[in-house]
């Protein structure tokens, strides 16, 4: 008799252990941090071009947006190694666009969307040109 009340005891402690084990499982999964709460555009675009009509006298360009999750970023013109440009901006997401209003008036303010090029994900003008590929 002593035997059968300690081996429901036992059935009860682990069944009990088990369902604690499990309800920490769930509970550690469920607050995990979420990825779906960061936005597409935020990380570093880049746009490089070479232009010239003979090899060896072409000029490379390359365009940066770096788009930051505090809705600020940076922006970077660069040709043959030397920096052109540099300005700082804000973006703000208006249903699919971006609106990316740069310090100073140094450059026009823009407009993005997110689109794809060749398989990749691409940064787009208003007219649905690629802009920028991101790195």
């Amino acid at each position: 008799m002593k035997t059968d009340t300690l081996n429901i005891h036992f059935a009860f402690m682990k069944k009990l252990i088990l369902s604690l084990a499990l309800a920490g499982t769930v509970v550690c999964i469920s607050c995990s941090k979420d990825n779906d709460d960061s936005d597409v555009i935020i990380g570093t675009w880049v746009s490089q071009s070479t232009v010239g009509e003979n090899v060896g006298s072409e000029q490379t360009s390359l365009e940066v947006w770096k788009f930051n999750d505090d809705t600020s970023g940076a922006y970077t013109k660069s040709s043959k190694d030397m920096v052109e440009l540099e300005s700082k901006f804000v973006w703000i997401k208006m249903d699919s666009l971006y609106q990316i209003d740069y310090a100073k008036g140094a450059i026009s303010d823009d407009t993005f969307s997110i689109g794809e090029l060749m398989g990749e994900i691409a940064l787009e003008d208003r007219e649905g040109n690629h802009i920028a590929v991101r790195e």
